[in-house]
């Protein structure tokens, strides 16, 4: 794996801002450094879902992280229907 850390891509970006190095070179390493993030993480959700092996609950669980998906489940506590108001109580 290979790890790049954020502080390159923020001296390549002052250099290209103050020293004013070629722009084609500043976009040729932020957009390796962002397709190294994209593996980087396409890595570690296939790990995940690896290991996850036969067990459907994992495998939703890590779908749901990765999607950061939440689930709230609260219960409908009135519905309106043209005149008439329906709630839990009536």
């Amino acid at each position: 794996m290979v790890y790049l850390k954020v502080g390159t891509k923020n001296t390549f970006l002052q250099k290209f801002k103050k020293v004013g190095i070629p722009k084609d070179i500043y976009v040729s390493c932020n957009n390796c450094y962002r397709n190294l993030i994209k593996l980087s993480k396409e890595k570690e959700f296939s790990d995940k879902f690896k290991g996850a092996e036969n067990n459907g609950k994992k495998k939703w669980e890590c779908l749901n992280d990765e999607l950061q998906i939440t689930q709230v489940r609260d219960g409908v506590k009135e519905i309106k229907q043209a005149d008439r108001r329906i709630t839990e109580s009536s």
